[in-house]
């Protein structure tokens, strides 16, 4: 199965921005958008960074 982006997805993420005053600037909408951010070693909020990452 390939991971997508849903519209539940993206709406989840945009409350979260507006609603959530320490939400990062850069918030992944979905399971491609979180395998992008671990692919480039961006930490995923609520998450801790993975070991050795630098960024």
């Amino acid at each position: 199965m390939t991971e997508k982006t849903e519209i539940s997805d993206v709406a989840q993420a945009v409350r979260r921005a507006v609603t959530d005053e320490i939400t990062p600037m850069m918030l992944p909408a979905g399971a491609d958008a979180e395998r992008w951010f671990r692919e480039e070693g961006l930490p995923l909020p609520g998450r801790p960074a993975a070991a050795g990452t630098t960024r």
